[in-house]
């Protein structure tokens, strides 16, 4: 009986150790926050573009990462009818969340931190800035 509990605990430890060292943030489609980022609104970051370039910014808004189309809008419906200048473009950096998880979140609320670009406007001069090399694009959970 001992010899059947040990054989299950050491089952049990050897199949746990080997599930957390597999999981990484960017398979749960989370990103360590940046300690030196700037949290600030999308309205602020427009309204204040020379006093945030180059700076490490971190906004809400809804996400959409499309051909393209890559952005975060100030509301869903900025998002849903293509409201652009109520966005910045985005340019998700390697440490990010991955596309493919990454897109799961289009029309929802996410949490980015990247470089604000006030010079990049994105694809055909349509966005009010840009935030680049992000390294955390996540899923905002109130």
């Amino acid at each position: 009986m001992k010899r059947l509990v040990v054989i299950i605990l050491l089952f049990f430890c050897f199949t746990t150790s080997i599930s957390c060292s597999t999981t990484t943030y960017y398979e749960e489609g989370k990103n360590p926050a940046n300690q030196n980022a700037i949290s600030i609104s999308i309205v602020q970051l427009i309204s204040n573009q020379i006093e945030y370039d180059g700076k490490i910014v971190r906004v809400i808004g809804v996400g959409n990462l499309a051909f393209e189309g890559n952005g975060v809008y100030l509301s869903r419906d900025d998002w849903k009818y293509g409201v652009t200048k109520n966005g910045l473009w985005i340019s998700l950096g390697e440490q990010a969340t991955p596309d493919e998880i990454a897109r799961k979140f289009n029309g929802k609320y996410v949490i980015i931190e990247g470089t604000f670009d006030m010079g990049n406007t994105g694809h055909m001069g349509l966005y009010s800035g840009a935030i680049i090399e992000i390294t955390r694009y996540e899923l905002w959970e109130v």
